[in-house]
């Protein structure tokens, strides 16, 4: 049905949004890599595409990119709960725990009543 909306003309963020989580379901990876590439595009201003497009390169093993991706959506909405809470689990993923703790920390600074951000600096201890 997305495919379908594309190609008569629909476009916009959302659409190439819910495109790309349908491709990264069915295992189509460089497919919902292209879909959330032109989210991101479609939508500069949101962290939204930005963190799809982290937990995308996540999941392909691309931590490199993923926390270019993460990087871009902190820019984008400082103090993001989301994007703070990836970067850290993007952070422990490579073995950078220390690290990994002080973004878990931030995220409870910036949302201190985040039972997910204080979960994960359990987590990390």
């Amino acid at each position: 049905e997305y495919e379908r909306a594309m190609a008569s003309g629909a476009e916009g963020a959302p659409i190439l949004t819910n495109l790309g989580v349908l491709y990264a379901q069915t295992g189509k990876m460089p497919d919902a890599l292209e879909s959330f590439l032109k989210a991101a595009d479609a939508d500069r201003r949101s962290p939204g595409p930005q963190l799809n497009l982290a937990r995308l390169h996540l999941q392909m093993n691309d931590a490199a990119r993923a926390m270019n991706a993460i990087q871009r959506a902190k820019e984008l909405a400082p103090g993001n709960l989301q994007a703070l809470l990836m970067e850290s689990q993007a952070l422990a993923s490579q073995g950078r725990l220390d690290e990994a703790r002080d973004s878990a920390r931030q995220a409870l600074r910036h949302h201190p009543d985040s039972v997910e951000a204080a979960d994960l600096l359990n987590a990390l201890r």
